[in-house]
């Protein structure tokens, strides 16, 4: 068990994002894993060292998102209703 302050709870610790484009034959997918990964770099990790998603919205699964970057998808919780 950790005794670090964060232990057990959720943290934002890197910021990503993707140019905001009408027509450019880019999945929603693709967008969001290019956006994920940019924060996740921001945050000087690796996807592997990424505990769990949290998406808005139901276009992507978490699982999905998960393989598409290379994060373990066993660390992603089964979808729950909104």
């Amino acid at each position: 068990m950790s005794n670090h302050p964060l232990s057990d709870r959720a943290a934002i610790v890197g910021v990503g994002e993707t140019a905001f484009v009408r027509g450019s034959g880019r999945t929603v997918l693709g967008q969001v894993a290019e956006t994920s990964l940019r924060a996740i770099a921001d945050a000087g990790l690796t996807p592997k060292e990424v505990d769990g998603l949290v998406l808005s919205g139901d276009r992507i699964f978490p699982e999905a998102l998960a393989a598409t970057i290379g994060m373990d998808a066993s660390s992603t919780p089964p979808r729950s209703p909104c």
